[in-house]
């Protein structure tokens, strides 16, 4: 996989995600497509490659209703010139960055073990501890029932960090679009600054071991990126979130 298929899989892998959590399909143009979230995450979103003409953008966003506040648009990359002057002139501001990033598993060792035990999301009780601590970790609320619909699915994984028996962290596993994507890595409030959030990537590193992809990859937070960048994630480009201001 050369460098432009896996920034492709990047996004891929996320936007369907996205798909799986629920969203509606319109088409704005010959073969071209937007997405737009159903609920939580309130995204909508264009496929990658995709590099709309006004007109398209004018169809975009007549479908999102004005009223709504919560709906957030990403741009992939810089160069979607029309589509962020379009945001811009519309009244959109950006929210927030992440950065892409990657992680070539091929030659990579796996972890220690430390001494978070990681168990898979199975059950609706499970799914609402899932939820209550990435809703406190990222600060916004999550939609519940979005979680416990993605139980089960294939090749995705939703993950309960536990420290003597309580939970403190989340992450999400999606195996898709040649990838593994690691999302929702969040901790507890009340366990920050223990080194938690380093421990639960060792851990999903080391199952992403046993995958069948060659890489993994994640958005991250201006926050978080310096600790993906020691993990050896590599930098892809600039991801920047659009939402209409109040």
């Amino acid at each position: 996989m050369d460098s432009e298929q896996l920034e492709k899989s990047n996004i891929d892998n996320l936007t369907h995600l996205w798909a799986l959590m629920g969203a509606n399909k319109y088409e704005i143009s010959a073969g071209n497509f937007m997405y737009v979230s159903a609920h939580w995450p309130n995204r909508v979103w264009l496929d990658w490659g995709y590099y709309p003409k006004s007109k398209d953008i004018e169809t975009m966003l007549s479908k999102i209703e004005r009223g709504t506040q919560n709906i957030v648009i990403p741009a992939w990359h810089k160069t979607d010139t029309l589509l962020i002057c379009a945001l811009y002139k519309n009244g959109y501001t950006i929210l927030f960055e992440q950065t892409a990033m990657a992680l070539a598993l091929r030659g990579k060792i796996a972890y220690a073990k430390n001494d978070l035990e990681l168990k898979e999301v199975t059950t609706d009780e499970y799914a609402v501890i899932w939820t209550d601590i990435a809703s406190q970790s990222f600060r916004y609320d999550i939609h519940a029932p979005t979680i416990q619909k993605i139980i089960g699915a294939q090749k995705l994984k939703l993950i309960l960090a536990f420290l003597n028996t309580i939970a403190v962290g989340t992450g999400l596993l999606f195996e898709n679009s040649g990838v593994v994507g690691i999302h929702m890595v969040g901790v507890a409030p009340a366990y920050r600054r223990q080194g938690i959030a380093r421990k639960i990537m060792h851990n999903l590193i080391n199952i992403c071991h046993k995958s069948d992809s060659a890489y993994v990859t994640l958005q991250a937070s201006a926050m978080a990126e310096s600790l993906y960048k020691q993990l050896g994630f590599e930098k892809q480009f600039t991801v920047t979130n659009f939402r209409r201001a109040v």
